[in-house]
């Protein structure tokens, strides 16, 4: 279809080039034989190289009009002027013709312009389509949680008490309390690896209610902590994988997350924010935390997720 758009805009193009050569010439010639026709008229013989070709066209126009005209007691013949008339006609009736051609033109290219763009659209939602395909294959995610507690109100400098006192049994409540609130969330998995606790699915869809139930909980135990003058700063990071990677080989990228030390936020990496922005109903936004080194000498874009109110 395309191709035959091209064809006839580059034909209308040859036929507007053509036209601009033909008026070219004719207003040339139309100039060189009024001007000789003129010249002779008052006795001068500067452009009497064009006398043949005005002959010829007085010649011509005679088939046209033989008619004389009478000034004072001179007679002209007008055969030259008609041919200036007709010339005229022609110049603007090949004007009028470029007009319609570039008329045309900008309909073809109109034309073509739409079909490049749906084009490219189709091309889009074709690419679109493949990346979504690629992307619904990491429909397992991994969710680790740490807890980090400080007492508020023991300084053992200035006390001399231990200020780690109580800090294992905070930490195991919270632990015990975050567990009590997910353990019951289907399609879950949970471990628990030294103050790391980790949580897997198999199900991608599920994730935004587990987010939802571990920022809920999070929340209420550092409120409750609070209360007792304790300080509790969670960490917790995110990442989907497929069915051919193991929780092993997920593992590392949490922890790398964790030591980042961002507080109180769920963090994750661009694999996980492609994603989990593929699900039509989202709790969550995400947004670039930044750029960190995550030990190999690069920058990667890490993310954040926060509740949507």
């Amino acid at each position: 279809m395309d191709s035959a758009y091209k064809l006839a805009a580059n034909i209308l193009k040859i036929i507007n080039q053509i036209a601009f050569i033909i008026q070219l010439i004719l207003v040339v010639y139309m100039f060189l034989v009024t001007a000789q026709w003129f010249l002779n008229l008052l006795d001068i013989g500067l452009l009497n190289f064009m006398a043949g070709a005005a002959e010829s066209i007085t010649i011509s126009m005679h088939n046209i009009y033989d008619e004389k005209i009478i000034v004072g007691k001179n007679e002209l013949d007008p055969a030259i002027l008609v041919f200036d008339i007709l010339g005229m006609v022609v110049l603007v009736s090949l004007n009028f013709l470029k007009e319609f051609n570039i008329q045309k033109t900008k309909e073809i290219d109109s034309a073509l312009e739409k079909i490049r763009v749906q084009r490219e659209v189709e091309f889009n939602k074709k690419l679109q389509a493949e990346f979504e395909a690629k992307m619904r294959v990491f429909s397992n995610y991994a969710i680790i949680v740490t807890f980090i507690v400080k007492n508020l109100f023991v300084d053992d400098v200035f006390t001399g008490k231990d200020a780690s006192a109580g800090i294992k049994e905070h930490e195991q409540l919270a632990f015990k309390t975050l567990y009590a609130a997910v353990k019951d969330i289907p399609n879950c998995k949970f471990a628990r690896n030294g103050n790391q606790l980790i949580l897997t699915s198999n199900h991608f869809d599920s994730i935004d209610k587990v987010l939802t139930t571990i920022d809920l909980a999070t929340a209420r135990i550092r409120q409750n902590f609070k209360k007792e003058k304790w300080l509790l700063t969670n960490y917790m990071a995110v990442e989907t994988f497929d069915n051919k990677t193991t929780i092993k080989e997920v593992y590392p990228n949490l922890i790398k997350l964790i030591k980042l030390k961002i507080p109180n936020e769920i963090v994750c990496m661009g694999n996980f924010q492609l994603r989990y922005g593929l699900l039509t109903r989202k709790l969550f936004n995400v947004y670039q935390n930044g750029l960190y080194d995550l030990g190999d000498g690069k920058d990667t874009n890490i993310y954040s997720l926060v509740k949507i109110i």
